[in-house]
């Protein structure tokens, strides 16, 4: 195991949506954060969609399936030199109390 301290800012613009569809109970996703440095390669977003399970006074809950996708590439950190991509599908359940 190894690891590098650096003191580099790679800025990122964060990008989100959530609409509700015509069919009741269910809407669509999307977000995103995305690298404004020319000479790394950083971005990260998922897509979706989302169906209300439950929706009263006391608690919120939605179902969620979509796709995730992460890049992370650096070009010359303190000597460092990355590019890892993960991707795939997810399901999950979001609770608002």
């Amino acid at each position: 195991t190894a690891s590098i301290d650096t003191k580099e800012v790679v800025p990122l613009l964060y990008v989100a949506m959530n609409t509700r569809l015509p069919i009741k109970k269910l809407s669509a996703f999307a977000q995103g954060n995305f690298s404004l440095s020319g000479k790394h390669s950083v971005y990260g977003y998922q897509v979706g969609l989302s169906y209300k399970l439950l929706d009263n006074l006391a608690m919120d809950a939605d179902l969620t399936l979509g796709y995730q996708v992460d890049k992370v590439g650096f070009e010359n950190i303190d000597n460092l030199y990355t590019d890892l991509k993960t991707q795939g599908a997810f399901v999950g359940l979001r609770a608002h109390f």
